[in-house]
Parts: structure tokens; sequence; C-alpha cells
């Protein structure tokens, strides 16, 4: 039997644990989460697999999750959205170190924001993928050599929030097989291509983090109707699309001439998310939800009523 460690905070990777839990080559020894994680809490009960929820792996927390690795015998770490830097030396305390799920089809799309970007870039597929997670430096992130890789196509209507859904579902089918066999040596790794990487940032090269930042999600008037489109998609559930009253009212006159201008007294810089929205036959935006800052989200025809003339 493999023991094994999870390192993951994110809800969505249930299935992949469920999976790991009830396999017969694998005993789950521990989860290693992000504070407030009570979705496992509720996932592991009546399990023998412990909880462990440091605000970091820095210092004393770092110390004592490493013995547990030790203590415990842990032959493999699986990382999944985990969201906090793992020490290059707690990388290295299990025999067989730690594999990581990625999702995307690396070396594309390196970082933390694989699937929004997925989303924005309009890609036909998405990619789930295991590697080996490799000491390193964070420019380095993502580079480990490749256990597997599994596409899926795209209808091009998902959100962030269903591709997560989806592709840890997909994962979850095959982590047990991938595991097992990358344990015992049957399987032949794949150097990445590091030349062809980029990274989840707007100029696709690593000169800024890697994670969303919440004027990422700024929809600007001369962006064209699928890439707004995509970007209300991508930025679904966190931070959501967003604009000023000002610029929405540039992107609702291409799709809706009625519109001549916004109502007295309202705020031009108020901000307004865009919730959900659609191409229509002719491939034009057509906005179906949004909701200004302090307000309740609107139906679209509701919304124009009360900002727009």
């Amino acid at each position: 039997m493999i023991n094994i460690a999870f390192f993951g905070s994110s809800e969505y990777s249930t299935p992949v644990i469920t999976a790991l839990l009830i396999d017969s080559r694998f005993h789950l020894k521990f989860i290693v989460s992000k504070p407030g994680m009570t979705h496992y809490q509720t996932l592991l009960d009546g399990t023998e697999t412990q909880l462990f929820m440091p605000e970091n792996l820095k210092g004393e927390n770092a110390t004592q999750i490493k013995d547990q690795l030790i203590q415990q015998s842990i032959d493999l770490a699986l990382v999944a959205d985990y969201g906090l830097m793992i020490p290059n030396s707690m990388i290295t305390t299990p025999p067989h170190a730690m594999v990581n799920i990625h999702f995307s089809d690396l070396p594309q799309l390196r970082g933390a924001s694989p699937v929004q970007y997925t989303i924005l870039q309009g890609k036909e597929s998405a990619t789930f993928t295991f590697l080996e997670l490799i000491p390193q430096s964070e420019p380095e992130m993502d580079s480990g050599r490749i256990l597997y890789k599994q596409n899926h196509s795209l209808s091009k209507t998902e959100t962030t929030n269903q591709l997560y859904t989806l592709l840890f579902e997909e994962a979850a089918k095959v982590v047990g097989d991938v595991l097992s066999d990358y344990v015992e040596g049957k399987i032949e790794l794949q150097e990445q291509n590091h030349n062809q990487a980029t990274f989840t940032t707007p100029s696709g090269t690593f000169d800024r983090t890697t994670l969303i930042k919440k004027d990422d999600a700024y929809i600007a008037p001369s962006m064209d109707d699928m890439s707004i489109e995509q970007a209300i998609r991508a930025f679904s559930p966190w931070p959501n699309a967003w604009t000023y009253l000002s610029d929405l009212l540039i992107i609702a006159q291409r799709f809706d001439p009625s519109i001549s201008q916004i109502r007295d007294k309202k705020d031009l810089q108020i901000r307004i998310q865009l919730l959900t929205a659609h191409l229509n036959e002719s491939g034009s935006l057509v906005l179906d939800e949004v909701q200004a800052d302090g307000k309740k989200a609107a139906a679209w025809k509701e919304f124009k009523n009360g900002y727009f003339a």
C-alpha cells in the first residue's frame, strides 16, 4: 500500500480526495490545507485521515509538516490547487517526492491561473497534467517532468467554476492509476520544452504574479465582443468582469442602438460587474445580467432602464 499525503485547499479537489480514500492501493494519511477549509473536515468524517491547516509552510509550521511526512512514512505527496508555496526541502522529503496536478497543456500556461487563461484565450480544449513537483525558484514553476496529460474539448460556454469542476472530476478518474504507475516506475517521464513556456499573466511572460488580480478583470470598451464574453466567463465566480458605467455606455451602444446616454445624476465612474453574457448568432455580445456596486444583480433590461436613456 502506498502512503500518501495531499496538499490542497480547493473544494473542487473533493473528487480526487474521494478517489484516493476508496482506492485500496493507497492510504491517505493526511491532508494539508489552508485554514478554514471546512469542506475537508466533512469529507474526512469517519476516516483515519488527519487534516492540518497551517497558515503557511514557514518556520515551525514547515518543521511540523515535514516531521509528519517522515513519521507517517509518506511515500508520495499529491498537490492540487494548494495555494501556498511548498519549501524545496519539503518537496524532497517523501521517497517519491511530490506530484502536482496542473490544469493546462504544459509548458503552456504555467502559473496559478491556468483555467482562467484557457477561457480568456479562447482555447478549443482544456487539459490537466500530472507532473513532478521539483525544488525550484518561482520563475521555474510548473517545469517538472510530465507523468500524464488528458485533453477535453470545450463548448466555449464554460465558466472558470464549471471548468475547474470538470477537470478535477476527470483527473479523479485516473489519479489512482497514474500515481500507482509512477511509484512502480512504469511511467516514461517527459521533459517539457521550456522554450515554449508561457505564463498566466496578461503578457504571457513571467513579469508579474501569475495570480488573478481584480484589475485584470477590467473590461475596456476597446475590447471586441468575443474577448469580452470570454472574460466574463473566465472571471466568474471571482473577481467578476467589471467596467465603469461610462465605458459600459460605449460597449452597450454596440449591441443596443436604442441607448443614447447615461441618465442624469448617475456616477460615471461607478463600477458595474458583468455577471453573465452570451454571443448571439451573428457573434455580437449580449449582456444578460449585471450588478452595480452596492446594488443587487439585475437583468440587463432592468439595469438599462434604470441607468441609460
